[in-house]
């Protein structure tokens, strides 16, 4: 399975298994996911930046067994499917590597080359 699916997956099940309060909680999430989103640019068109926030919040609601975790990460699918660049999703990861300059993945990659060109020389 894709991650993107195994993503979705996730929160699905997430939202399945909370009760109704557990339900707001998610939704209310959700909300402040996409006002987050919202104050973010577009890096030249890429939604890396907005998707990298959201899974920040993700992955420490996620460690916390917290299922608002689940909000952050529809945000998250969200933002990578409003991109409208899934040709060949199921080949690569949804968080694709970012091609921004600015993108902290790319600039973290970019150094790791770095270092592993200068171990081999």
């Amino acid at each position: 399975m894709t991650d993107l699916l195994m993503a979705l997956l996730f929160a699905v099940r997430k939202i399945v298994e909370s009760g109704v309060e557990g339900k707001r909680r998610i939704a209310k999430t959700y909300r402040e996911a996409r006002s987050l989103i919202a104050t973010i640019d577009h890096d030249r068109g890429s939604a890396c930046p907005r998707i990298e926030a959201c899974l920040k919040h993700f992955n420490s609601h996620k460690n916390a067994d917290d299922a608002v975790a689940a909000g952050w990460m529809i945000a998250a699918i969200q933002e990578r499917v409003s991109e409208r660049d899934l040709y060949g999703w199921r080949r690569k990861s949804w968080m694709r590597p970012c091609t921004s300059s600015s993108c902290p993945n790319r600039r973290r990659r970019i150094e790791l080359s770095k270092r592993r060109s200068l171990q081999q020389a």
